[in-house]
């Protein structure tokens, strides 16, 4: 499996949501994030490393989310599965987005990829269909300037609008659904219009990814 077979050895862990459990094996999980090998590996000092049990807070994660971060642990490439065409697409923005939020959170780099290249195909495949409000305040609050999936979003809108689309009474929720998105529009639809850009929808998902802090130095 994704030629982690040694991971696969080591001692297990627990990653509890209330009254939810879900067992990992360590070394898998401590490699996907600096944080949980912190917390499982620290030492005295975290509760965790004593434990063996990373307790999360209901308010900031779902039970879908350890879910997926459990399939795409162990799933053979490295990605989560497409779901995009058996649920509503809008609902898919939805968990992608939450997740996306969580993996910034546990500073999960390659799920946040994995995350990149799920929205990249989904906008693909639904076409006109494209994260909403509720799904770009919920990466934009969340995430730092620097984010990918910020450029992405914003990449998408500034080439996918109607240059007269900003004068629309549909725009108005869109754009100031976030102060920094609006923006990043603008400067989007402005490299547009003086053929500074090119559809960010026919390169490749991996134009917007994260490098690993690792592979930067």
């Amino acid at each position: 499996m994704r030629n982690h077979l040694k991971l696969l050895n080591g001692p297990i862990v627990t990653l509890r949501l209330d009254s939810f459990e879900l067992h990992v094996h360590r070394n898998l999980l401590c490699k996907a994030s600096p944080v949980f090998e912190a917390a499982f590996t620290g030492g005295a000092s975290f509760v965790e490393t004593k434990t063996q049990t990373f307790d999360f807070d209901s308010s900031e994660v779902s039970i879908k989310s350890l879910g997926h971060l459990v399939q795409w642990l162990y799933s053979d490439d490295h990605r989560l599965i497409q779901e995009a065409s058996l649920i509503n697409i809008h609902d898919w923005y939805t968990e992608l987005a939450d997740l996306y939020v969580f993996a910034e959170k546990y500073v999960i780099v390659d799920l946040k990829n994995s995350i990149i290249e799920e929205i990249w195909k989904a906008l693909v495949v639904a076409g006109d269909v494209i994260p909403g409000p509720t799904h770009i305040r919920r990466i934009y609050d969340n995430t730092p300037d620097s984010s990918p999936c910020r450029r992405l979003l914003a990449a998408v809108y500034g080439w996918s609008m109607d240059t007269t689309w900003p004068e629309e009474a549909e725009a108005f929720e869109h754009l100031r659904c976030h102060a920094d998105f609006g923006a990043k529009v603008a400067i989007e639809l402005g490299k547009r219009l003086i053929g500074d850009n090119e559809n960010p929808l026919e390169g490749e998902a991996s134009d917007f990814y994260e490098t690993p802090t690792a592979e930067k130095r």
